[in-house]
C-alpha cells in the first residue's frame, strides 16, 4: 500500500529476516542470539570470523517519526556480543581446538523477544527452557596450535552486565590429534 501524504512513520528494521518478527512492540517477534538453547556455534578453522555474519547473529536498527516523502536512514546495531578467545598453546606438542563453553549468571543464548516501546532495544527471554546460561563453540577443520603459538575463536551471546561476585566459566577443550580431553 502506498504512504499517506504529509504523514510520518516508524520504521523498524530485523537482519536477517525472520518470519516471527512481525510487532516492533515485542508481543510477537524473537530471534535468536548464538545458537538454539542446547545446541552449539561452528566456527570452521582457527581464527575464522565467517561463521558470525549468519543469522543467529542480529542487527537491527530503528527510524521514528520520518515523513512519508523521506527515505529512512536506519543505522543497524548488533542484538548480540562477540566474545574473543585467543587460546595460546603453554604445551609442548601440537593442540587442536575441539570446543570452547563460555557459562555467565545469567542466560546468554537462545531465543529472546526484543521490544522497541523505548529508546534502546529491550531483550527478554522466550522461556527458561528456550535459553541457556551456557553457550558452546564447535571447532571443525581446526588446525593445529603449534607450542607457543596463538588462535583466535569467536562466540556471540546475548549482551548482558554480570553483577560483581558473580562467577563466569570458560572450558576449552582440546586433543593433540589422537586423545580427546583436557591438557
Amino acid at each position: 500500500a502506498p504512504l499517506a501524504a504529509d504523514t510520518n512513520y516508524d520504521w523498524f528494521a530485523f537482519y536477517p529476516y525472520n518470519t516471527y518478527m512481525t510487532d516492533p512492540k515485542g508481543t510477537k517477534g524473537y530471534f535468536e542470539v548464538g545458537a538454539k538453547a542446547g545446541a552449539a556455534q561452528t566456527q570452521k578453522g582457527n581464527s575464522s570470523m565467517a561463521h558470525i555474519a549468519g543469522a543467529y547473529y542480529p542487527l537491527t536498527g530503528k527510524a521514528l517519526n520520518v515523513a512519508s516523502d523521506e527515505a529512512p536512514v536506519l543505522t543497524m546495531s548488533h542484538a548480540s556480543s562477540l566474545i574473543e578467545f585467543e587460546v595460546t598453546n603453554s604445551l609442548d606438542k601440537d593442540i587442536f581446538i575441539e570446543s570452547i563453553a563460555f557459562t555467565s549468571s545469567e542466560d546468554i543464548n537462545g531465543t529472546y523477544y526484543y521490544n522497541w516501546a523505548g529508546d534502546a532495544l529491550d531483550i527478554k527471554n522466550s522461556g527458561a527452557s528456550y535459553v541457556s546460561a551456557t553457550a558452546t563453540l564447535n571447532v571443525s577443520n581446526g588446525e593445529a596450535i603449534a607450542a607457543g603459538a596463538k588462535a583466535t575463536f569467536y562466540l556471540a551471546v546475548k549482551p548482558h552486565t554480570v553483577a560483581a561476585g558473580k562467577t563466569l566459566s570458560i572450558t576449552v577443550n582440546a586433543n593433540n590429534g589422537t586423545n580427546n580431553g583436557f591438557f
